[in-house]
């Protein structure tokens, strides 16, 4: 086999190119078929299942006072696509 000068072992531009097309590709591959061993529904227990409500509950909270406080220093933040509608009442 020959080689170019570059020492990939690629014998032309071509086949480095091809090369780097499929690669995403093979690379997307290897990394669904790992994803799809780490989706499977996990059961918790009771205790966990309430410790990890009440935390997602008290960082939702957090947020919203956070957000709340920066809004009330900052009036020109509410102008904003997401928190303002436009005449029609739409979002």
């Amino acid at each position: 086999m020959t080689s170019d000068s570059n020492g990939l072992g690629f014998v032309c531009g071509a086949c480095y190119r091809f090369n780097m097309r499929i690669l995403p590709l093979i690379l997307g591959i290897l990394f669904s078929l790992n994803s799809t061993s780490a989706s499977e529904i996990r059961e918790f227990s009771v205790p966990t299942l309430e410790r990890l409500g009440a935390e997602l509950s008290r960082r939702d909270a957090m947020a919203a006072r956070a957000s709340d406080l920066v809004l009330a220093q900052h009036p020109e933040l509410k102008k904003g696509p997401l928190l303002e509608s436009d005449q029609s009442g739409v979002r």
